[in-house]
This record gives structure tokens, C-alpha cells and sequence, in this order.
């Protein structure tokens, strides 16, 4: 994504949100906030973000964080015509890569439940479901939402834990 690509991008996503059932952001999101953060995080070294463009339209785009300890946190969202024609998969390709690029060591992901064309994604990618969030999100309807973590660990040389994956107590 380049600062040509922010207005568009923001353009495609409120139209995402406006949908109210498939990005954690409603439509009543702050979007001038979201454009100056948006705009900010081009020149940042733990961020990329790309987009997908026909006909000079962006018609879908994604974004990584990597934290500090070295998991990237990943989202994306495409226009309602270009959903079922493979550009998620593409999408999800191109934001791995910038993730590996980043140096992450895992990526992980939050989605909701009933979007069954994520999930299947995902799964084809290798992610995993490591957990639900019951009841998590709170819609601006006032219900709550649940969301399904999914993880997909990228290093997978080096060592793990030396105490175990067992719990201590209980």
C-alpha cells in the first residue's frame, strides 16, 4: 500500500464495515482517526499493509503487525463483488509474506464465527483454531459476538518451552 492507496483502501473497508458482519469495525468507526493512523503506519517497521487492484479500483487489502515479541496480528477485507474468486487466498499469501519478511514468528488472526469462507481459508493456509472468545465483542446493536483465535506458527526450529506445556495448577 502506498499514501496513494489510503483513500480508496479506507474507501473499500467502511464499505466492509458498513455491512456490519464480517471486519470488527462498524460503521460508525472513527474514520478520520482510522485514515491518520492508516497513513502513519506506511513508514513503520513492525507494519505492511497491500492492497488488490483491477481497473484501478482497490478491491481488497490486508494488513500485519508484529508485536514485540514477535507474533504478527493480521486482518483483511475485500469488496463484496470480489469475494469467492480466490483473492483472499491471494491476500493472505502476499500479508504471510510480509509477515515472514517482518520476521514473526507466528501469525495469529481473530474472526468471527459465522464467516465460514475465512475460517475455510485460513484452515487451507494451515492456520489452527487455538481458542474461542465467548462473548468477547460487543456490537454497537449491544450484542456480544464471539471470535475464533486462529494461529499459524511460522518457526518451527527453534526450542519450545522448557518447563512443558502442562499446567501448573489445577
Amino acid at each position: 500500500m502506498t499514501a496513494d492507496d489510503v483513500e480508496p483502501a479506507l474507501e473499500m473497508f467502511a464499505a466492509v464495515a458498513a455491512e456490519g458482519r464480517w471486519v470488527g469495525t462498524e460503521a460508525d468507526a472513527d474514520w478520520v482517526e482510522r485514515r491518520v493512523r492508516w497513513r502513519a503506519s506506511l513508514g513503520a517497521p513492525t507494519h505492511r499493509s497491500v492492497v488488490a487492484v483491477c481497473n484501478g479500483d482497490v478491491v481488497g487489502s490486508a494488513g500485519v503487525d508484529v508485536t514485540g515479541y514477535g507474533v504478527a496480528e493480521i486482518g483483511m477485507a475485500i469488496a463484496p463483488a470480489w469475494r469467492g474468486h480466490g483473492l483472499g487466498g491471494e491476500l493472505l499469501d502476499g500479508i504471510l509474506e510480509q509477515a515472514r519478511d517482518l520476521g514473526a514468528h507466528k501469525v495469529a488472526l481473530q474472526v468471527w464465527p459465522h464467516n465460514a469462507r475465512a475460517l475455510a481459508l485460513y484452515r487451507g493456509r494451515g492456520f489452527c483454531e487455538e481458542g474461542r472468545l465467548v462473548r468477547h465483542y460487543r456490537r454497537s446493536t449491544g450484542e456480544l459476538w464471539d471470535a475464533v483465535v486462529m494461529g499459524l506458527v511460522l518457526d518451527t526450529e527453534s526450542p519450545g518451552s522448557p518447563f512443558g506445556d502442562e499446567p501448573l495448577i489445577g
